[in-house]
């Protein structure tokens, strides 16, 4: 093993020993919360072998129940506390990933600004985000998602592009919305090939290999030339390269033809929906779980807001658009009150004039989503940006759990390193919020008059 993977290993024995005590009092709490009705049950269905069983409440692939066969069944542990168990070692294989991104990503200048112990920090602080870590104790979709979403991104950047395809198929067949991630990374890494191949003026103070929008105009003239000319060779070397990621989307494609929707199962409550207030809602997520950073760059905000002014002015424009004409207000958003975002809802953003008073909290989280994808090349801002707009947009209900990925990878890529003091304040920060959001799990409890347990407020 790497002598730099040592602070690893302590960081993920630190977050296992944490996380199991809490695991256990979360299961001796309660054995069912929210959809693991859902959940919980067709997972015990497949891990007995009864596969024709199938629940029409559930609107996403099996892949979870797949995962949770393929490990429990042959060790005979089909029990709702093993089924669990699944998310939590989901969560510990997460912060492995995240460290292998960040040690990809950050530039041969940034790996000297910190230490090998920083890089642990840094994983240990992205994997007890709040929103994520909470559903680790539960047996639910969300983090096996994540962990084969960051999986493809691993070996998307180490150019093993047969590795990231099939940890993309994975993640579609944990949660169908992850095909937008699939189609980011084969954009990404095709337009990265083809930048790369054109002609371009390459500065002397690229660390990394980085290119404007000017050069991707440059790239497209260069083989529209080509293509002009008859000469195809190069696209057929690209088609040959990215075969495994097109085979994934051709296949999903496919699906969509034939089932007419990206919705298995009961498509009444999950319909697409253009949705663009949720762009605010998902700027505000980023301002609001960046703030340790944001606390330790307090003197640099006004410098990085002003010079990206007018592009914010515009975006606040947008946002104020969005919100006066464009609000979906999803039926679960206003029966359920076992979520935090029923409360955030009803009390602050259902009130006349509250949804204009966030635009400038809208407005900053979105300059503050500029400011961490300095540094990428303007392939991988553009194609972040319209991923993460078709990713959230296109779902009716304000739900955090559809933010998490968008959120990890803008996160995760950001090619400079973290200050050591801003990690700690995020690490802090993640802390105190789980605590208060587990605190309240535990002790606050109402009953429904369709259920004989306790209900709990969750994420």
């Amino acid at each position: 093993m790497k002598k730099i993977s040592l602070w690893l290993f302590g960081a993920i024995g630190i977050y296992f020993l944490a996380s199991l005590w809490l695991f256990n009092r979360v299961y001796s709490t309660t054995k069912l919360v929210v959809d693991e009705e859902f959940h919980l049950r067709q997972g015990l269905h497949y891990c007995h072998g009864n596969f024709s069983v199938w629940d029409p409440k559930i609107t996403t692939f099996p892949g979870l129940y797949i995962l949770s066969t393929l490990i429990l069944m042959p060790l005979h542990l089909c029990e709702t506390y093993f089924l669990r168990m699944v998310s939590l070692l989901a969560s510990i294989l997460n912060i492995y990933w995240m460290y292998e991104i960040r040690k990809s990503i950050l530039p041969a200048k940034e790996w000297k600004k910190s230490p090998s112990w920083g890089l642990a920090l840094d994983a240990l602080s992205v994997s007890l985000l709040p929103p994520m870590y909470f559903f680790a104790f539960l047996y639910y979709t969300d983090i096996a998602s994540i962990s084969a979403t960051l999986a493809m991104f691993n070996y998307s950047l180490k150019n093993s592009h047969k590795l990231a395809a099939t940890a993309g198929s994975v993640a579609v067949l944990m949660r169908q919305t992850n095909i937008v991630w699939v189609g980011f990374i084969l954009g990404l890494n095709v337009l990265d090939k083809l930048v790369a191949k054109a002609p371009r003026k390459k500065s002397k103070k690229d660390q990394k290999f980085a290119y404007s929008i000017h050069d991707i105009f440059n790239a497209v003239r260069y083989y529209l030339k080509k293509l002009s000319s008859g000469n195809i060779k190069w696209f057929l070397v690209i088609i040959e390269q990215f075969l495994p990621y097109l085979v994934v989307l051709v296949a999903f494609l496919v699906f969509l033809y034939i089932n007419g929707s990206i919705v298995i199962g009961d498509k009444s409550a999950h319909e697409a929906t253009i949705h663009l207030a949720q762009i605010g809602y998902f700027s505000a997520f980023v301002a609001f779980f960046s703030s340790g950073f944001v606390l330790t760059q307090f003197k640099e905000i006004d410098q990085i807001l002003l010079k990206r002014r007018y592009i914010l002015l515009l975006l606040g424009i947008f946002f104020l658009l969005a919100v006066e004409f464009n609000s979906v207000v999803h039926p679960y958003l206003l029966a359920d009150n076992r979520h935090y975002t029923f409360y955030l809802w009803n009390r602050i953003l259902a009130k006349p004039l509250m949804k204009y008073f966030a635009i400038p909290v809208f407005m900053f989280g979105a300059g503050w989503v500029l400011e961490l994808l300095e540094g990428q090349s303007a392939g991988f801002k553009l194609g972040y940006l319209v991923c993460t707009a078709v990713s959230v947009a296109l779902q009716s209900m304000i739900e955090v759990r559809y933010f998490l990925i968008p959120y990890l990878i803008l996160r995760l890529t950001h090619t400079k390193s973290f200050k050591l003091n801003g990690l700690a304040v995020e690490f802090a920060f993640n802390i105190a919020i789980n605590a208060a959001t587990f605190y309240i799990f535990f002790t606050k409890t109402f009953f429904w008059s369709n259920y004989t347990e306790p209900q709990r407020i969750m994420w």
